[in-house]
């Protein structure tokens, strides 16, 4: 986690770079909890809103909704 600057508005905010729970170790709660430790560690930090990037079949994005967060950007791709 970190702080990233939004390329429209110069505003910084709190960025998660990357979350992965190992398979062996998902289903009991270990992104939830290190998501609201991220969460609050940025309200503390005095940030006004927390980004992260999930792909979009992700299973995990069902968790990120869950906890508030909302599509915001979409990313589009073609192989060339």
């Amino acid at each position: 986690m970190g702080e990233n600057i939004d390329h429209i508005t110069n505003q910084p905010h709190a960025f998660i770079f990357e979350l992965y729970v190992l398979p062996a170790y998902r289903n009991h709660g270990i992104a939830k909890h290190l998501l609201h430790a991220a969460i609050t560690y940025g309200k503390k930090r005095g940030y006004n809103e927390i980004r992260l990037n999930v792909f979009a079949n992700n299973f995990a994005k069902k968790i990120y909704q869950h906890l508030g967060f909302q599509d915001f950007q979409t990313i589009m791709a073609k192989k060339l």
